[in-house]
């Protein structure tokens, strides 16, 4: 199981760099500020351990 997920999230981070140095180079965007990034990563890192933790209290687990 921890296999499969490390492989999605793999997947996921390769898809989302893939996507946004299309943006940047082919679409002139700018380039994505590191400090921006790294806490919205955060944010996702929390929301998904405050989910985690409430399905543990609720007992429904996935």
């Amino acid at each position: 199981m921890r296999v499969e997920d490390f492989k999605a999230i793999k997947y996921d981070a390769k898809a989302r760099r893939t996507y946004v140095s299309t943006l940047v180079r082919d679409a002139g965007f700018p380039e994505p500020d590191r400090f921006a990034g790294n806490l919205v990563e955060a944010q996702r890192w929390r929301a998904m351990v405050t989910l985690k933790t409430f399905m543990c209290l609720f007992q429904i687990i996935v």
